[in-house]
């Protein structure tokens, strides 16, 4: 049984834990956003991918409207030290 049937937004889903977390709503039936400054990571994930800089307000007005109503956000940014 599919227990994720409507919007689910990443942060920082490219890499690691958000990767993961991606995966894993999407095999549960989530219809996924995937928020993240990496591009190419983002997008290679195979959701659909919106650019967000967790630092820039107007990047979350833009996934707010991207996702009027997400029953799930998870917002994974942090500072791993890999940049």
């Amino acid at each position: 049984m599919r227990r994720l049937t409507r919007n689910t937004c990443t942060v920082a889903a490219s890499r690691a834990v958000g990767r993961t977390i991606t995966a894993r709503s999407r095999q549960e039936g989530g219809d996924v956003i995937v928020a993240d400054i990496d591009e190419a990571g983002g997008a290679a994930i195979g959701a659909r991918f919106l650019h967000l800089d967790a630092d820039r307000q107007e990047d979350w007005r833009r996934l707010g409207d991207a996702a009027p109503v997400a029953d799930v956000v998870v917002s994974n940014a942090g500072i791993t030290g890999f940049e």
